[in-house]
């Protein structure tokens, strides 16, 4: 996942992506668990994909405000 292909992503389209890797991040969590997960490493790299999705809706956010007050 790349962050600048994020931020040309529409909210909605970040929203959706952002509720389907936490539901897999709770399912690697459960698999963890239970000692069923092999790359352990998934957790990670899915918690980061998920501060990313947040940093980019941050940030289209806050570039739709700076505009409406520029108007």
């Amino acid at each position: 996942m790349d962050y600048k292909d994020l931020l040309k992503k529409k909210p909605a389209e970040l929203h959706k992506m952002l509720s389907e890797v936490r539901g897999e991040l709770y399912g690697l969590k459960l698999k963890n668990n239970v000692n069923q997960l092999r790359d352990v490493r998934a957790i990670r790299k899915a918690k980061r994909d998920i501060a990313r999705l947040q940093t980019a809706m941050t940030e289209l956010t806050h570039q739709a405000s700076t505009e409406a007050k520029k108007q």
